[in-house]
């Protein structure tokens, strides 16, 4: 092997070569901290080789499989070549790694991405490739679980994330996925005990602590139980574990439970301050997507119940220009607020927008909005 090293040294042509042997002898070796001589010496040419040799290299290294902690990270750094070629292969050879074909070669995606899965290489570290295999399958069939809940078939998803579990236990990404096709059937509380071993397995995932958040307010809005506390307790912690401010989804969920104690509590004060703190996680989730209808609709209610019935006003327009629009009930109310504001400030009231042929107290909805609906409305 010494010798072939050296070779693999002097001509990059001959990365092919050594990809083919070193299939056949490192596939399942359980003594993964040792990387091969070709495996390093591409490692080394990727970064200080020429453009041919990097681009041979690049294409080495994206058949490494179960030596991905290792190569992934020179891959990411290979996105900023100044060679298209490189860039391309590099690419190429991380989603082959990573199964992932549908990430572009962008960098920044490919760092966030690697974030999440690389603590499941880790544990793949020193396994047998039997134990390889068997976490190969459950990333298939979790994959399978994800496509139908994609669109909407959760009983048959069920059954491939539980497949995905059996297989490989500990994995915290199908414990959440299960969670999330439990709670898209109705299924709270089952849910609930999926995330929560999500997170137990591992405490820094947002996105379960995310989910969970969502799994106990729905448990609140059907049950009769409160559980918004609790609810409160997982969006603040997800919104903390999201280092890079990306995601809108905890800030939302925030907003409607502050919203939701808010309207409920009858100390003024109180209810003053978590109108505030509602306000806040709103204009969070819109700073990050300020395109979001549902999002947008929070903010109207959280403006009406701070009585900011011109911010209100503002909020409502920008909902009709998304293709959406509030219920004719609380457009009749937030009018009424503006009349009386506007009377005392001696100016005209702004006209709200409804949708066309519709008319304060009821009427027809066209098809091209779409309405959103009347929970939670003052």
């Amino acid at each position: 092997m010494t010798g072939f090293a050296r070779s693999h040294l002097r001509r990059a042509g001959c990365l092919a070569a050594a990809a083919a042997l070193a299939l056949v002898v490192c596939p399942g070796c359980p003594r993964q901290s040792k990387l091969d001589k070709p495996t390093q010496t591409s490692l080394k040419l990727l970064g200080t080789g020429t453009p041919e040799e990097k681009l041979a290299a690049a294409q080495y290294l994206g058949q490494c499989r179960g030596r991905e902690l290792a190569v992934v990270p020179a891959l990411i750094a290979a996105l900023d070549d100044e060679s298209p070629s490189v860039r391309g292969v590099a690419t190429t050879s991380l989603q082959s790694l990573l199964r992932r074909p549908d990430l572009p070669g962008n960098r920044a995606a490919w760092e966030k991405h690697w974030r999440s899965v690389a603590p499941q290489f880790a544990r793949m570290k020193g396994k047998t490739a039997e134990h390889r295999m068997k976490i190969d399958r459950a990333a298939l069939e979790n994959e399978k679980g994800y496509s139908y809940m994609q669109i909407g078939q959760d009983h048959l998803a069920e059954d491939f994330f539980r497949e995905a579990i059996a297989l490989d236990t500990d994995n915290t990404v199908y414990w959440n996925n299960l969670g999330k096709c439990l709670w898209s059937q109705g299924r709270h509380p089952e849910a609930v005990d999926r995330f929560l071993r999500a997170i137990e397995l591992a405490p820094y995932f947002a996105q379960a602590h995310y989910n969970l958040g969502e799994a106990y307010l729905s448990i609140t809005e059907t049950s009769g139980h409160d559980h918004t506390d609790d609810a409160l307790q997982y969006a603040s912690q997800a919104i903390r574990l999201d280092r890079e401010n990306e995601m809108w989804e905890p800030r939302w969920l925030r907003a409607r439970v502050l919203l939701r104690k808010a309207m409920f509590q009858t100390n003024s004060v109180v209810r003053h301050e978590l109108y505030k703190a509602a306000q806040e996680a709103v204009d969070g989730a819109l700073t990050i997507n300020p395109t979001l209808p549902d999002v947008r609709r929070t903010a109207a209610l959280i403006a009406y119940g701070r009585e900011l019935y011109w911010q209100c006003f503002q909020e409502v327009k920008l909902l009709y220009d998304l293709g959406y629009y509030m219920p004719n009930s609380f457009l009749d109310k937030l009018e009424a607020e503006l009349k009386r504001a506007a009377l005392e400030a001696g100016k005209d009231p702004p006209e709200l927008p409804r949708p066309p042929g519709e008319r304060a107290g009821g009427g027809t909805r066209p098809p091209a909005l779409r309405p959103l609906h009347e929970e939670n409305a003052p």
